[in-house]
């Protein structure tokens, strides 16, 4: 259970650096290009944002069904139930901001809105989801601790999920 653990923490730090580099894009993003330069400038921010956004989608998907199918069970066999609620409630709200990330990728793969409406959907779903991720991932991680600290000992395959 610990090296399970210990590649969550890993996935939490990746999701950490995906955010910031999200976030150091939107503030260097000109969203009102002047000359041609600039719009260049701009469109490849635009699909770094869409990338960043895409891979930060991915990675979160497929930690929440490590974390809900081989953690959170461990985590209620340790009598943290009402924290395990907490955490189930949370993947829920984070699960509708995911869902909101691929619509929006949806919409840029078939050019049903113009990159300017993208971002600015980007924006705001990234506004949304990041404060709530990292909130997320510290209440986990607290909840990891239990685990590491204590040396807990458990049968691992009995908790992967393939």
């Amino acid at each position: 259970m610990e090296t399970i653990v210990k590649m969550l923490i890993k996935e939490h730090d990746r999701a950490r650096k995906i955010l910031r580099e999200i976030e150091e894009t939107l503030h260097q993003l000109n969203m009102n290009p002047k000359e041609p330069r600039e719009n260049f400038e701009a469109l490849v921010k635009a699909l770094s944002l869409v990338s960043l956004l895409s891979e930060f989608a991915e990675l979160t998907i497929k930690h929440r069904n490590i974390e809900e199918y081989s953690v959170y069970p461990k985590f209620k066999d340790l009598g943290y139930v009402r924290e395990v609620i907490i955490l189930e409630k949370q993947h829920e709200m984070i699960g509708k901001l995911i869902r909101e990330i691929t619509s929006i990728l949806n919409k840029y793969r078939s050019r049903k809105k113009s990159i300017r409406e993208i971002l600015s959907e980007i924006i705001d779903v990234y506004n949304k989801v990041s404060g709530t991720h990292v909130k997320h991932m510290e209440f986990e991680e607290h909840l990891f601790s239990k685990i590491v600290d204590h040396k807990i000992k458990v049968k691992e395959e009995h908790y992967i999920v393939i």
